[in-house]
C-alpha cells in the first residue's frame, strides 16, 4: 500500500511566536499518541521522564520560518498536531540564531516548557548544555543521533531514504539523461540526502548523468534558483531540491523552464501542479508526536530514536497529473518497489551511497 501521506502547507503565518492550543489543520499525516512507529527504537521499559498529559508544556526552536514550505513548516505542523492530540500548551521560535540557541532553550524550560525539540542537528550543543540545567525537561534534536542521558534525546527520519526514492523517481522520469540535486546548507541529513538521490537515481539507470550542488544557505532563494538554472542549462529535466525556504528558487527555475521538480521533505504540489512529479517526504511532524507519546507513557529517555520508511515517518507522495504523464506504470511500480525495500531495510542506503563517484557526492 503506497504511503500516500500530505502535508499540509502553512502559506500566510507572520508571527514569530505562538502559545496556547490549537488544531492541526489539515496535517492529516500526523498520528495520535495511540499511533507511536513501530520499530522506532523506543525503550521497553519505563526508564527515563514522565510528564502526565495534563502537565505537558511542548515547546519549538526553529532555525527558519514557519513558512518555509519544508523543514520548518513541516516542524511547525508537527507542534501543531500535538497540540490537538494532547491538548497542550504549546510555543514555538522561528528564525533562532546559531548565538540565541541556548537562551531559546532556557526561556522555554525557565517558563515551564517540560518538552522542548530543537528542530535540526545544529542545536544539539546547545540542548546538551540546557539540559543539564534542567534535568527534569525532555530536549529532543531532530536530524541527529547524538544524545545525552538522561535527559537529551535525539530523532532522525532518515533522510537518506527520502533522498534515495526521490532519485528512483527522478531517474525513471527523465527523458534527458541527466537530473540534478540541489542542497542548501551543509548539515549532515542535507548532504545525506542529496547523496543518496545520486545513489537512488544511479541504482536505477547506470548511465544517468546526475548533476549535484550545495549552496551553503538555507534561506538564499534567488541563489538556489541560479543553481538549478544552470543545471537545467547542462540538460536537467527533473530536479530534486532540500534546501528549506532556499528551494523555493529552485521550483521557480522549474516552472519557468517546463521542468520536472522533487522538493524534499513536504508536499510542495499545490505550490507548482504543473510542476512537481512527487514529493519525497520526511514526516517529522509523526516523529514528534511518537515521542512526545514516550514522554506521556514514561518511556523517554536520552536515546537516538531513529524513523525511516519502516515507521511511516518517510514517505513520497504524487502529484497524479504530472505522475500519470510523466511515468509509466511499470516506472509507478518500480517507485514502490524500491519504497518497499526501503521499508523492509532490504537496501543498504548508505551503502549505496559509497558508491556513488567521487565527482558526484557533495560535503
Amino acid at each position: 500500500m503506497k504511503k500516500f501521506l500530505a502535508l499540509a502547507l502553512a502559506t500566510s503565518m507572520s508571527v514569530s511566536m505562538l502559545a496556547g492550543c490549537g488544531s492541526s489543520g489539515s496535517n492529516g499525516g500526523t498520528p495520535s499518541a495511540s499511533d507511536a512507529p513501530a520499530n522506532s527504537g523506543a525503550p521497553a521499559a519505563s526508564s527515563g521522564i514522565q510528564i502526565a498529559k495534563e502537565d505537558l508544556k511542548v515547546g519549538l526552536v526553529l532555525p527558519g520560518s514557519i513558512n518555509d514550505q519544508g523543514w520548518s513548516t513541516s516542524a511547525y505542523m508537527g507542534l501543531q498536531a500535538i497540540e490537538e492530540d494532547y491538548g497542550c500548551e504549546t510555543k514555538y521560535m522561528e528564525n533562532v540564531t546559531v548565538a540565541s540557541y541556548e537562551e531559546a532553550f532556557r526561556s522555554l524550560a525557565s517558563a515551564g516548557y517540560n518538552v522542548i525539540f530543537g528542530h535540526g542537528s545544529e542545536f544539539f550543543d546547545a540542548a546538551e548544555i540546557v539540559g543539564a540545567e534542567f534535568p527534569d525537561v525532555a530536549f529532543v534534536v531532530t536530524s541527529t543521533d547524538r544524545y545525552a542521558e538522561p535527559n537529551v534525546a535525539s530523532l532522525n527520519t532518515l533522510p537518506t531514504e527520502m533522498g534515495y526514492v526521490g532519485g528512483v523517481g527522478a531517474a525513471l522520469a527523465s527523458k534527458t539523461g541527466t537530473v540534478g540535486a540541489i542542497g542548501g546548507s551543509s548539515l549532515v541529513s542535507i548532504v545525506g540526502a542529496v547523496n543518496a538521490f545520486s545513489a537512488g537515481a544511479i541504482a536505477t539507470n547506470p548511465d544517468i548523468k546526475v548533476l549535484t550542488n550545495m549552496t551553503g544557505d538555507d534561506f538564499d532563494a534567488a541563489k538556489c534558483k541560479e543553481v538549478a538554472q544552470a543545471m537545467i542549462d547542462k540538460g536537467a529535466d527533473v530536479i530534486f531540491y532540500d534546501a528549506d525556504a532556499a528551494g523555493l528558487g529552485a521550483l521557480e527555475a522549474c516552472k519557468e523552464n517546463g521542468v520536472l521538480a522533487i522538493p524534499a521533505i513536504a508536499d510542495a504540489s499545490e505550490l507548482a501542479p504543473d510542476t512537481v512529479l512527487m514529493s519525497a517526504c520526511n514526516a517529522i511532524g509523526k516523529a514528534m508526536d511518537a515521542v512526545v507519546g514516550y514522554v506521556v507513557d514514561g518511556s523517554f529517555n536520552g536515546q537516538f530514536y531513529p524513523m525511516g520508511c519502516d515507521t511511516g515517518c518517510v514517505f513520497y507522495t504524487t502529484n497524479e497529473k504530472v505522475w500519470d504523464a510523466n511515468m509509466t506504470d511499470e516506472a509507478k511500480a518500480q517507485v514502490e518497489s524500491v519504497y518497499q525495500q526501503l521499508a523492509n531495510k532490504e537496501i543498504d542506503v548508505d551503502a549505496a551511497i559509497a558508491t556513488v563517484p567521487d565527482s558526484i557526492k557533495v560535503n
